[in-house]
């Protein structure tokens, strides 16, 4: 049934070749639950919309599918590609599973995956190592691929991988960047110099001079047990002869004598997609790890 049940939706939502365009709105994911009605041939499914969650309903179900049910599980019965548009899109899946126990009660099991659950930022299955990447100059840095999005290796020496979902002004991408360090920074003096501490020669203000736009807040953080610098702020690029906005998420980390710089970016968000693309980047970056130094203590 679950499995019939995902291809089914696969089917829907292939012949709607506009939902990786855009966030959806309220209205669309209404006309694409009614879209996915019209060709329902499960008597015992039923659909409906609750904020930015696709409900399923689903009666009579077998007790051993609706018991062992997982929010990965129902996130893997999905093809990759249809999975990058309910994350890119940040839509959920609730199944609410109606059956009856071996002993004759009736029973109700509600299992929802998360649009981070089609991602497929808690699946070690989409978990891959860096640190054979010769862009990734020696740091061993491991990180979970966004399901469905396209990979590359950027256009540039320092860019040790890119991922890409949506096109033209309305692409979402996720990129990792390691440059050389002209000397060993400890995490101590790292979290000194984030905090704004000039002792090193080195300032926070000197790490954001070189963002070419508007800044919208800087604060401390941690990735992977280092400290890192968090930015957010917006700058214009062209596409096509026209300029877009574009919305990034950055962070900024000192790794011993590298730095690695972890950028989430979005073209021409509104301000409430901006804060959905917020949780995105930062749910994005805190899976990320450095093995070789993930059980370290702060020095």
């Amino acid at each position: 049934m679950i499995k019939r049940l995902g291809l089914f939706i696969i089917t829907i939502i292939l012949s709607i070749t506009c939902l990786d365009a855009r966030i959806m709105s309220d209205k669309q994911i209404l006309e694409f639950i009614k879209g996915m009605e019209k060709y329902n041939t499960y008597p015992n499914i039923s659909m409906r919309k609750d904020k930015r969650t696709i409900v399923f309903e689903v009666y009579n179900v077998d007790p051993d599918v609706a018991t062992k049910s997982t929010p990965l599980q129902i996130a893997s019965h999905h093809t990759d590609n249809i999975a990058s548009i309910f994350s890119s899109n940040f839509i959920s899946q609730k199944n609410i599973y109606h059956y009856t126990t071996q002993y004759g009660v009736p029973a109700t099991k509600v299992v929802e995956a998360s649009p981070f659950d089609f991602l497929g930022l808690s699946d070690d299955s989409y978990r891959v190592s860096l640190k054979d990447n010769p862009r990734a100059l020696g740091v061993d840095i491991e990180i979970n691929e966004p399901r469905g999005w396209k990979k590359t290796e950027g256009n540039n020496s320092h860019t040790v991988v890119h991922y890409m979902t949506g096109e033209g002004d309305n692409q979402i991408s996720f990129m990792v960047q390691v440059f050389a360090l002209p000397t060993f920074i400890s995490r101590k003096e790292a979290k000194d110099v984030f905090s704004g501490n000039p002792e090193y020669g080195l300032t926070k203000e000197d790490l954001l001079e070189d963002i070419k736009g508007e800044i919208i807040d800087v604060k401390e953080d941690v990735i992977g047990l280092y400290p890192a610098l968090h930015v957010r702020f917006t700058q214009e690029v062209i596409i096509l002869g026209q300029k877009i906005p574009m919305y990034t998420n950055l962070w900024y980390i000192m790794y011993e004598d590298r730095a690695i710089m972890i950028w989430g970016s979005a073209m021409n968000p509104t301000d409430f997609e901006k804060g959905l693309y917020d949780i995105m980047f930062q749910t994005m970056a805190s899976v990320i790890r450095f093995p070789d130094q993930f059980e370290k203590k702060y020095e």
